[in-house]
């Protein structure tokens, strides 16, 4: 019969119970089902038949505590499934699982001569056996259940509740049945048909009792066979074999307790209550070997990471000493360009860049051919002081004029508050090199201006710039440490920039024009160089470090290799 491939959602691929059984697992349970069926023919035909053992009271507790546990421990693994998926069939099975366990209890207190020599500690000679045919019965109704109830949705449960709330009330009413089934049969005893002749005979009524019970095993198979597609369903079939294959053992060839086959069907019963316990182990396991290879990946794929963002640091090294001012970088990027092997360039500057170009374009190299700024330094004397001092307008300005004044008013009341921070407290930008966000928001948050063309770009509206550019520029400053050196002057003190502009006034002044692009002031501009990295430092104390701190560690370490061999 052809069967539909069963689609798994991609979430639960790796829970039992929409796990498919590998050829391997088929493979598993049809060896153990032969060698079951094997059992089974040397016991009730075959030379194993005539064999009579002696009665072990010993055995009784051992087999039913091991049962006990296998299936009390089957029942809370299924239950913590149901809390993840909320699969109504994962909570019938799971409440078939206790409903077993819990029938042992009964059982063993019931058994006659455990625990006084002529009965059992409860209830009456057939309360045992109606005991073990009411679970043996009860559990494959639990299990055509689970069959039936599997790939319903959740949301059309009559009753939605915590997963808490669902365990508690499935435990609730399964140890009332336990409770109900028990009582009838230790109080009403005398009611019942005898099953059995004495404490360890049985009569010939038990096989009519006991050929329906291994009928509804054999239903829960069929329906399982027909509703198959996990691992789960594997293993539950072989189960219900087992508890089919109980029934005709029990009694044929020697109806007694204590017999080879009734030894035989106590063996089958801790198997069949262990057989799902072991494939959820085994499912435990496998996905704890998963989760630690995907925590081994993901930790190579941050240091990959971290390698390559120490490679991005050590190719961009930064001064360790004073005197970097717009003069001397500019002298720096002539040199550099000429080194590349550029004879002809152009510059272009905005910020402190405006003020390198200005100094290359007064240098004026023969290579420079052109200069571009975006922030020309071209305000009258007079209006930078009015400006400065908060005074309007002068009064022979025109139209135009009274417009840029505005602008450039405006921009010195409201945008200059990161250079009034840079200046007057720096110690308080040292976040910016602790934390990514910080730094983000640094930039990010410029002015109001850049604040309102960089969002548009975030919010998918064109610009000049993308998404890709601004972050790119962010991890820039982040990788190289440069956030606080990037926005101070040579001195290492933060300024205005009407503040930096009068400082190179002044040096202008003191200066000679010819010295500024002296051959001798170039040979002592050294353009830093990376050095090769150095292997990693040993032991690097990660445990209680965030993956910033981590990465700013690395970074300040390979950082400072640079500068060691830099004397810019």
């Amino acid at each position: 019969m052809e069967r539909t491939a069963v689609t798994v959602p991609e979430d639960d691929f790796f829970v039992l119970s929409s796990l498919p059984p590998s050829r391997a697992q088929k493979q598993l349970a049809l060896v153990f089902v032969l060698g079951l069926l094997a059992v089974y023919v040397l016991i009730t035909v075959g030379p194993l038949s005539g064999i009579h053992l002696s009665r072990v009271d010993a055995f009784v507790p051992a087999y039913a505590t091991a049962m006990f546990v296998n299936d009390s421990i089957t029942a809370i693994l299924l239950y913590t499934q149901f809390s993840i998926l909320r699969s109504r069939a994962t909570l019938l099975i799971a409440s078939g699982y206790l409903f077993t366990a819990l029938m042992l209890i009964p059982f063993v207190l019931a058994f006659p001569g455990l625990f006084t020599p002529k009965g059992g500690l409860v209830g009456g000679m057939q309360s045992t056996s109606w005991i073990y045919f009411f679970q043996h019965a009860g559990f494959p109704l639990f299990v055509i259940g689970y069959a039936l109830s599997k790939g319903s949705n959740p949301s059309k449960r009559f009753w939605q509740a915590t997963a808490r709330a669902e365990i508690s009330l499935s435990v609730a009413l399964t140890a009332a049945v336990v409770l109900l089934a028990s009582y009838f049969f230790i109080a009403g005893e005398a009611l019942l048909p005898p099953v059995t002749l004495d404490s360890t005979r049985l009569s010939p009524v038990w096989p009519y009792v006991g050929a329906p019970v291994a009928l509804l095993s054999i239903a829960a198979m069929v329906v399982l066979w027909i509703r198959r597609h996990s691992m789960l369903d594997l293993w539950l079939m072989v189960v219900m074999l087992l508890f089919t294959i109980e029934m005709p053992l029990s009694y044929y060839p020697d109806p007694a307790r204590f017999s080879l086959g009734w030894y035989t069907v106590r063996v089958f019963g801790v198997l069949s209550s262990g057989l799902v316990l072991m494939v959820l182990l085994h499912e435990i396991t496998t996905l704890y070997t998963r989760l630690l290879g995907a925590v081994r990946g993901q930790r190579h794929e941050r240091e990959a990471r971290l390698v390559t963002g120490d490679a991005v640091a050590a190719t961009v090294a930064k001064p360790t000493e004073p005197g970097w001012d717009p003069i001397r970088i500019a002298k720096a990027w002539t040199v550099l360009m000429k080194r590349l092997g550029y004879n002809r360039f152009v510059a272009q500057g905005g910020d402190w860049g405006a003020l390198i170009t200005e100094q290359m374009a007064l240098m004026a190299p023969p290579e420079l051919i052109a200069i571009h700024t975006n922030m020309p330094a071209t305000i009258p004397p007079e209006i930078v002081k009015a400006l400065a001092a908060g005074s309007p307008p002068p009064a022979d300005l025109g139209p135009d004029e009274n417009r840029a004044y505005e602008q450039v008013a405006f921009f010195y009341k409201f945008g200059l508050g990161y250079a009034n921070e840079m200046a007057l407290r720096p110690q308080t930008l040292s976040g910016l090199v602790d934390s990514p966000a910080g730094l983000a928001s640094w930039i990010l948050d410029h002015d109001a201006d850049s604040y309102a063309l960089i969002a548009r770009s975030f919010d998918g509206e064109p610009e000049g710039l993308t998404r890709d550019d601004i972050l790119d520029n962010i991890t820039l400053y982040w990788l190289t440490n440069t956030a606080i050196s990037s926005g101070t002057p040579a001195n290492g003190e933060g300024g205005l920039l009407r503040r930096q502009r009068h400082h190179q006034s002044r040096r202008r002044e003191r200066e000679p024009q010819r010295d500024l692009h002296g051959a001798e002031e170039l040979d002592r501009t050294r353009v830093p160089e990376a050095p090769a990295l150095r292997p990693p430092a040993q032991g690097l104390p990660l445990r209680g470090m965030g993956t910033a701190e981590v990465l700013h560690r690395r970074r300040a370490r390979i950082v400072q290799d640079v500068a060691d061999g830099v004397k810019c």
